[in-house]
């Protein structure tokens, strides 16, 4: 004859089938969590790994375009050289072709902020692993190259005021061109053949200027140069760590 359970026992027996069955539900939950904690972690490493690859493109086209406009600020600076301290008598079709390359000063760089803004929109940046990547990420894209827009301003305007000068004082038209090298090749078409810029001195003081604006801005580009190689082996590492 099975022997029956007190009303105090049954009490007990429910209350820790009760206790179990909320413990399986609480397990459960977090169970649950934790796998969608895992999932969500993964979908942002992978996101924050395909922003970084989008990034690691574009900086290696903004360092094939800083080289670009490297060559052409130095041989704009090279010009400025040879038409204020020259070593021989130029001629008057050598003069003008130098201070055409000495306009093409004008021709800046020009960085791409999208990867890094989309990097910011997408809040991954408290995912990246390396604190030597946040850094320089925030240096370059908000310090950076701030300064170099201002700079860059600065630049446009000396070289535009010099490329007008020359064209309505000595009616230079001049073209320049993609060729066959790794800076666009010059074409000077027509100018005034009665004047002699070798003997203007305010052309003077404006090359005096351009001298030193090329100069200083190749010298930015090769510093922009060094921090985009830092931050593409950064990224680099990130993505392979």
């Amino acid at each position: 004859m099975r022997k029956r359970l007190s009303p105090f026992n049954e009490s007990m027996s429910s209350r820790t089938l009760l206790v179990i069955e909320a413990g399986v539900i609480v397990v459960s939950i977090l169970l649950s969590l934790y796998l969608q904690g895992l999932y969500d972690a993964s979908r942002m490493n992978e996101r924050k790994e395909d922003l970084l690859r989008s990034l690691s493109t574009v900086i290696e086209q903004d360092i094939a375009q800083i080289d670009f406009f490297s060559n052409i600020q130095n041989r704009s600076h090279r010009s400025a050289e040879i038409l204020l301290y020259p070593n021989q008598d130029l001629v008057i079709d050598s003069i003008y072709w130098h201070l055409s390359s000495v306009g093409m000063g004008l021709r800046s760089f020009f960085p791409q902020r999208s990867p890094f803004e989309e990097i910011i929109d997408a809040q991954v940046t408290r995912h990246i692993r390396s604190p030597e990547l946040r850094t320089d990420l925030f240096t370059l894209f908000g310090e950076d190259l701030e300064r170099h827009e201002v700079h860059t301003k600065e630049y446009d305007q000396l070289f535009l005021s010099f490329n007008r000068y020359l064209s309505e004082t000595y009616l230079l038209v001049d073209w320049w061109r993609e060729g066959s090298g790794q800076i666009p090749e010059i074409d000077v078409t027509s100018f005034d053949r009665t004047l002699r810029p070798d003997q203007d001195r305010k052309l003077r003081g404006m090359l005096i200027e351009a001298l030193f604006a090329t100069s200083s801005y190749a010298s930015e580009l090769g510093y922009l140069k060094g921090k985009y190689v830092s931050l593409q082996e950064d990224i680099l590492a990130e993505i392979g760590s």
